[in-house]
């Protein structure tokens, strides 16, 4: 009885085949006697499916039975699986269940842009919240609600200054919205008027009211804080300048209170509003020990003139 081979000459693709004494590969070729039937399979690997036979055989027809009335030269085909039909075997399609034969990646992250939740977004919402991280104020912290107080671009829950837009802007630690100089550094914060300007950004820091009549000169130091008085003019040189001076030619300022300076009043020491003087002799009579005598009992013998 004649004998025949059958042979597996050729693998197209990744798989193999077996039979009635054949696994190839490496064993691809078996003898058998004349008029038998010799069986074999198209196994594909892990990424493929079995597409059809050749040479002395074909179809797809999986397994196959070979009647063996001559030698057999078999061919297998295997082909790469292609879930979504675009083309692009699975195992190099960047979306294998969407379609999109141009493989675009805007994000390089291996997901094509037809699949990918984030197509700009490499690390694909990387904090979980439901927002891509492209447009996400806080990537890395989990926001879902994108809360952003000052309005910065930085969701507060990222923001170390969630109320300042510009984010301690003079470095020292302290938000500006907190901070009593924030365009100039002070971590001490110290504030010797307590007016809640930082000394180092204040320009009057022991004046609480910062210079209320706008001369130029701090309260502290001004000698009329409450009226604009730039060159500080203080003729009697009582600390008090002319400008709000009641008597700036009196640095005793009316000591005896009766509403006249003692630069003009005739009884400087004793109240007399009136300041009658009935001898005209520049003392008033409150303070005149001779009212009615302008010599002012001249010969000293305690008489005044009639």
């Amino acid at each position: 009885m004649p004998l025949y081979t059958l042979s597996i000459s050729n693998i197209s693709g990744s798989g193999m085949v077996i039979g009635t004494d054949i696994s190839c590969p490496p064993d691809c070729s078996e003898v058998y006697s004349s008029g038998t039937y010799a069986e074999i399979t198209a196994l594909p690997n892990p990424g493929w499916y079995f597409d059809s036979w050749g040479g002395d055989i074909y179809g797809n027809t999986n397994p196959y039975p070979i009647l063996m009335d001559s030698d057999k030269n078999i061919t297998a085909y295997f082909m790469e699986i292609d879930t979504d039909g675009d083309g692009v075997p699975d195992s190099r399609d960047n979306c294998p269940i969407a379609q999109n034969p141009d493989q675009g990646d805007m994000d390089n992250d291996r997901k094509g842009d037809v699949c990918d939740a984030c197509p700009n977004d490499a690390e694909n919402d990387m904090d979980s919240d439901g927002i891509c991280g492209n447009i996400d104020n806080c990537p890395t912290i989990a926001n879902a609600s994108q809360s952003d107080a000052d309005d910065d671009g930085k969701g507060d829950a990222c923001d170390t200054c969630p109320y300042d837009k510009d984010n301690d802007i003079d470095g020292d630690g302290l938000c500006g919205d907190v901070d009593n100089c924030p365009l100039i550094s002070n971590p001490m914060q110290a504030d010797a008027d307590a007016d809640g300007n930082g000394d180092a950004c204040d320009t009057c820091p022991h004046d609480a009211l910062n210079d209320a009549d706008n001369d130029g000169v701090c309260g502290n130091l001004d000698n009329c804080p409450q009226v604009s008085n730039p060159s500080q003019v203080d003729a009697d040189g009582d600390g008090k300048g002319d400008d709000c001076d009641t008597c700036p030619l009196d640095a005793n300022n009316d000591v005896d209170g009766d509403g006249v300076c003692g630069n003009v009043d005739n009884c400087p020491q004793i109240a007399n509003p009136t300041q009658i003087n009935s001898d005209g002799d520049s003392n008033g009579d409150v303070c005149d020990i001779c009212p009615y005598d302008s010599a002012n009992d001249i010969d000293t013998d305690v008489y005044a003139v009639t």
